[in-house]
């Protein structure tokens, strides 16, 4: 056989067996570990960069109830299956359950307070990351070893900012006739 038969073979044979595996190329982070744990508030810029995080490195992240919440529910969003609430008596726990190699939080203490961070047992290492939130985009980048996060944040963040319209307060009240107090719908709120 020729040199260039015998090339073109051996170029077809790589390129076959690159197809069947290239799928687990695009995305990076651990399948079934859990290596690095976000926790953020509830809040637009973290939340986003919580998503970002989850979305190219398939790792969870906890949203904590904000100060002032009626609610004490903690929401773990899980990749690609849906989150669940968890009490606050059970974040400490959880989060030892996760076997994580490390705990980022973003946001400063108005965002995830203080006590929180206390719940964390001690052999995880912590980091909490706030400020410019390009700028956080931009190390976590390189921190979590993520090729997308920089980009995709600075875009996204853009364009929320076009469109979100945020409001100061909820609707008000409407009381009957009767005197009975009508809740507004759920698009309403």
């Amino acid at each position: 056989m020729s040199k260039i038969f015998k090339s073109v073979l051996l170029a077809a044979v790589c390129l076959t067996s690159l197809g069947c595996f290239g799928a687990s190329w695009f995305v990076r982070g651990n399948k079934y570990n859990v290596e690095t744990l976000v926790i953020t508030g509830n809040y637009k810029s973290p939340r986003l960069m919580a998503d970002l995080i989850q979305a190219e490195s398939r790792q969870p992240y906890i949203i904590v109830p904000a100060a002032n919440a009626k609610y004490s529910y903690w929401y773990v969003a899980m990749p690609k299956t849906d989150g669940f609430a968890m009490s606050e008596d059970k974040f400490g726990p959880w989060v030892k359950f996760s076997q994580c190699r490390r705990v980022v939080i973003l946001g400063d203490k108005n965002c995830v307070p203080e006590k929180y961070e206390a719940m964390i047992d001690k052999s995880i290492p912590v980091v909490r990351i706030t400020g410019d939130w390009e700028r956080v985009s931009e190390e976590l980048t390189f921190m979590l070893n993520l090729s997308n996060l920089k980009r995709n944040y600075v875009k996204l963040r853009r364009q929320l900012d076009q469109t979100y319209q945020p409001i100061s307060a909820p609707a008000p009240r409407a009381p009957k006739a009767d005197g009975k107090e009508v809740v507004p719908a759920a698009d309403e709120r």
